[in-house]
């Protein structure tokens, strides 16, 4: 399944997330392409402009915190890289690349992460 500028739409990240973990097919995978929130000057641009580009972009979040909503769904990142600018974007937001898999930690817990 693939989402692209999904999760930082839809009112209600954990129950999209939930509702694809349930149809996923066992080993099965969820390719995303997200914003996320970014760090330091980034984060607080983003949090300075979200009620703005919410409002001009259809609800669009600048400022979640995708990559906690997906491991805490119980998906396991396999792949994941944090992408600063993408080709004819203003960096307003960090975006993430990533792919996951249903993993075996009982949904609504992230799994530890590693360094």
């Amino acid at each position: 399944m693939v989402s692209t500028l999904v999760l930082c739409t839809v009112d209600d990240p954990a129950r999209a997330l939930a509702e694809v973990r349930r149809v996923l097919a066992p080993g099965g995978r969820l390719v995303l392409l997200e914003h996320v929130r970014g760090d330091g000057g980034l984060a607080r641009w983003a949090g300075r402009l979200n009620p703005l580009w919410n409002h001009l972009a259809a609800g669009c979040h600048l400022n979640r915190d995708t990559r906690t909503a997906v491991e805490a769904a119980g998906f396991t990142l396999t792949t994941f890289e944090q992408v600063r600018e993408l080709p004819g974007w203003v960096p307003i937001s960090s975006m993430i690349q990533a792919v996951a898999t249903a993993g075996t930690a009982t949904p609504g817990t992230a799994a530890p992460r590693n360094g």
